[in-house]
């Protein structure tokens, strides 16, 4: 079993850099991303098998009313984040090689429900707001708890970003110092953001509240990227 939170915590990290070190074309085009994630979500399970599904969130209780609080923390910051893509989508020449894969509504279709809720909403809740969230709490306070494991889920994105995000930063912003503010916003974005997930996991008691706002906010922004790719192409 793994029952050390640092020992889990580097687990994660680890994979996920080596997961997002694979050639993109690989990983994107033979849809692997969902099934690799899936196969390590089983392995991570197992060997967390001492926890209940209680503890990770997974529970009828409260999931109303943790659904319905996922929904209006969701759609308010799809709101804000759908307009500011949107505006600086104008400006910005977005380099993330994802995103080959947008040409079709069918190949959209894929990556919300996917890609996106499955492979990665779905997935990367049980793994943060579950496992990770759960194995804090036994040695340190619900505070404590939250903020490490939101610091870990910044951590868990720093390659990805780096092969992903970066690449349009420094096509978009030429001075170098606020090429590395800009890095380490999205990071900071990333902390944010498993601080939010975090705390209606926590003050829901469930996990599906988190669940549904993640899927909201990352199916939202793909579906902005993907009128914004269908407008260049059409430009």
């Amino acid at each position: 079993m793994l029952s050390s939170p640092l020992s889990v915590a580097v687990l994660v990290v680890l994979y996920s850099s080596l997961v997002n070190l694979l050639p993109y074309k690989i990983l994107y085009r033979f849809k692997l991303y969902t099934p690799i994630n899936l196969i390590f979500l089983i392995i991570l399970l197992i060997l967390n098998r001492d926890l209940e599904f209680s503890s990770l969130g997974i529970s009828p209780f409260n999931l109303l009313s943790s659904i319905f609080l996922g929904l209006i923390i969701g759609f308010l910051t799809l709101l804000i984040g759908i307009l500011l893509i949107i505006n600086l989508g104008r400006r910005i020449k977005f380099k993330d090689p994802r995103f080959f894969f947008l040409k079709s509504p069918q190949t959209l279709m894929f990556g919300v429900f996917v890609h996106i809720l499955i492979g990665t909403v779905i997935f990367e809740e049980i793994v943060h707001r579950g496992i990770i969230l759960a194995r804090f709490q036994e040695i340190m306070s619900p505070f404590n708890s939250i903020l490490f494991s939101s610091l870990v889920f910044a951590i868990w994105h720093i390659v990805s970003i780096t092969r992903l995000v970066w690449p349009s930063i420094k096509f978009t912003i030429r001075i170098l110092h606020f090429q590395y503010a800009a890095f380490l916003g999205v990071i900071l974005l990333m902390f944010i953001g498993g601080l939010t997930f975090s705390l209606i996991r926590f003050y829901s008691g469930n996990i599906a509240g988190s669940v549904v706002a993640h899927g909201m906010i990352n199916s939202g922004t793909l579906i902005a990227f993907y009128i914004l790719r269908q407008k260049d192409e059409k430009d």
